[in-house]
C-alpha cells in the first residue's frame, strides 16, 4: 500500500507542478510572441531606412540626366534637357533662316539693280544706234563792201545727218571774233543762223545749209592788215536739234582763218577767207 500511496502522491504532485507550471508557459508563449512582433517591426523599420540610405545614394531614374542621343523617357530632367537641346536647335535655325531670307532679299534687289541697268544700257545703246547725228562739211567766209567801209560779212555751212533718224529743230549760232596778231580785238559779234526761216528739219543723209550774214562790221583802217594776213578770224559754231526720242541733242565746231584772199577795189571789194578747223573754243 505504501508503495502505492507512494506512487500517487507523486503523480499527485507531478499534476500539480504541472498545473502550476501551465500559466507559466503560456506567458512566456505571447512575451515570445510580442518580442516576434516587436522584432518585425524593427525589422520593417531598419528595411525602410536602409531603402532611403540606398536612395539618397543611388540617384533615381526618373531624375537621371541624360547624355545626346541618349532617349531615357522615364526620366523628367532627360526630358527637360531635350525641351532645351530642341529650343536651342530651332533658335539656330531660325538664325539660319533669317540670314538666309535676308541675304534672299538682297539677292532680290541685287537682281532688280542688275535688270535695270541691264535695260538702261540696252535702251540707250538703242537710242544711240537710231538717233540723229549732225556734222558740218566746213564754212565758207567772204568779206564784202559795196562801197566804203563798213564790210558785211557772210558764213555758209551745210549740216549732213549721219544718222539714222530725223533730226528736228535744228537750231545754229556763229560767233565772229577778228583780232590782230598783237591781240587787239577789232570787233566781236553774235548772230543766229537762218534767222529767215527759223528751225529746220534734216533727214537722214540729207544736209541743210545754215548761213548767216553779219551787216554793218568796221574794218576801217585793217584793209591792209587783212590783206597781209595780219588779222586772225575765229568763228565759234554751237547748235541744237531734237531727236526722235525727244532728247535735245547740242553740236559745236571752232573754225580759224588762214588765208585771205581779196579781189576787186574800189567801189566793190570781196575777201574770200580760207578757213580751217580748230579744236579750241574761242574765249570771249
Amino acid at each position: 500500500m505504501s508503495r502505492v500511496y507512494r506512487l500517487f502522491f507523486c503523480a499527485l504532485a507531478g499534476l500539480i507542478l504541472v498545473g502550476a507550471d501551465h500559466p507559466n508557459l503560456a506567458s512566456e508563449r505571447k512575451q515570445a510572441e510580442a518580442q516576434a512582433e516587436i522584432a518585425d517591426r524593427l525589422e520593417s523599420i531598419a528595411a525602410t531606412y536602409r531603402q532611403e540610405a540606398e536612395r539618397s545614394h543611388s540617384p533615381d531614374r526618373q531624375t537621371e540626366p541624360c547624355e545626346p542621343g541618349d532617349d531615357r523617357r522615364y526620366s523628367d530632367l532627360c526630358a527637360q534637357w531635350k525641351a532645351a537641346d530642341a529650343a536651342s536647335v530651332s533658335a539656330t535655325w531660325a538664325w539660319v533662316s533669317g540670314v538666309v531670307g535676308t541675304l534672299s532679299l538682297v539677292g532680290v534687289f541685287a537682281a532688280i539693280g542688275l535688270t535695270y541697268q541691264a535695260n538702261n544700257i540696252s535702251r540707250r545703246m538703242g537710242e544711240a544706234q537710231t538717233k540723229a547725228y549732225l556734222a558740218n562739211d566746213g564754212i565758207r567766209l567772204e568779206l564784202s563792201a559795196a562801197s566804203n567801209p563798213p564790210f558785211s560779212a557772210i558764213i555758209n555751212c551745210d549740216w549732213r545727218n549721219v544718222g539714222n533718224t530725223p533730226a528736228f529743230d535744228f537750231e545754229v549760232e556763229y560767233r565772229l571774233l577778228a583780232t590782230l596778231r598783237s591781240g587787239e580785238v577789232i570787233f566781236s559779234t553774235l548772230f543766229h543762223a537762218n534767222e529767215e526761216c527759223g528751225a529746220v528739219r534734216i533727214d537722214p543723209s540729207d544736209k541743210a545749209g545754215a548761213h548767216a550774214h553779219f551787216r554793218e562790221l568796221s574794218f576801217a583802217g585793217y584793209e591792209d592788215a587783212i590783206s597781209r594776213g595780219d588779222v586772225t578770224i575765229l568763228v565759234d559754231m554751237n547748235g541744237t536739234y531734237r531727236t526722235v526720242f525727244n532728247k535735245i541733242e547740242r553740236v559745236s565746231d571752232q573754225f580759224r582763218s588762214v588765208k585771205f584772199y581779196p579781189s576787186g577795189n574800189g567801189a566793190s571789194r570781196l575777201i574770200e577767207v580760207k578757213m580751217a578747223r580748230i579744236t579750241d573754243a574761242i574765249e570771249s
